[in-house]
């Protein structure tokens, strides 16, 4: 089984605790992954080299992306328009959102499991505006 993982969200050092989070848990997989299973990290081109470590371990491959990953409208563009042609190109059977993100219309081609690190906008709404809490929804 192909895993893909939807790292186009990490912006190294702005990002914080979602960025410990997929390191720590892709260093898990590398310790304890089935032999059956294969992840391709879908990563911003500019940001290839900061993965690289991965490529030593047989389960891992990047997958270079044209992305510019500077505003989370541009990411989001991004995925909108590429991503079903990346999984698609590079035979993932399943994504791995390690954040709360997906396409803004269109469905993905491969069933998809996302990660909310936060439920705060539910519970106190009254710290958002109208904006944020409709994405965060």
């Amino acid at each position: 089984m192909n895993i893909g993982i939807n790292l186009l969200f990490v912006r190294p050092g702005k990002i914080g605790g979602g960025e410990s989070y997929i390191k720590n848990l892709l260093c898990g997989f590398t310790k304890k992954v089935n032999k059956n299973f294969n992840f391709s990290l879908l990563v911003p081109k500019a940001l290839c080299k900061s993965w690289e470590d991965y490529e030593n371990n047989d389960n891992f491959h990047i997958v270079n992306c044209a992305l510019d990953n500077t505003s989370a409208i541009k990411r989001i563009s991004y995925e909108t328009l590429f991503l079903n042609n990346i999984l698609k190109k590079n035979k993932i059977d399943i994504l791995f959102n390690p954040v709360y993100s997906k396409s803004v219309v269109g469905k993905p081609i491969v069933p998809c499991i996302s990660v909310i690190h936060d439920l705060q906008a539910l519970h106190y709404p009254g710290y958002f505006n109208k904006f944020k809490l409709i994405w965060l929804k």
